[in-house]
């Protein structure tokens, strides 16, 4: 029995935000921590083991900007083989801007920050291949 208990990852869960501003205008932004702990789940059930984190997307389609907050387990990889924490997508009719932390809570608009840089090098590659 003790082995048995010794051989299974028992982790705590991690709360995020879980939300999408389509179906939700509370969760848009800005987001008010405060106010939307209607959102706040655990991502890990206690029997998966897998290893969760916080995500909160920014999409843009058509002129349409959608909040979406979730939990996440795989963590972008880019073609350099690289983890990266935040990425973006560009192209004509669909932006995606992606960024993931592995704290409570940490999936609100006031402590994720998506790196300037980032968002210029997605324009470049938008013009380039426009």
């Amino acid at each position: 029995m003790i082995l048995a208990l010794a051989i299974f990852h028992t982790g705590e869960a991690i709360d995020c935000y879980q939300c999408n501003s389509y179906t939700d205008a509370g969760c848009a932004h800005p987001f008010d921590p405060e106010a939307a702990e209607q959102f706040l789940k655990p991502c890990l059930p206690e029997e998966d083991g897998k290893d969760y984190y916080c995500r909160k997307i920014r999409q843009k389609i058509r002129g349409d900007v959608q909040i979406i907050r979730s939990c996440g387990q795989e963590v972008y990889v880019n073609l350099a083989g690289e983890k990266k924490d935040s990425y973006t997508t560009v192209s004509q009719e669909y932006n995606t801007a992606v960024t993931t932390c592995k704290v409570d809570k940490c999936n609100s608009s006031t402590n994720i920050k998506i790196s300037t840089m980032s968002v210029m090098m997605a324009v470049v590659v938008a013009k380039i291949f426009k």
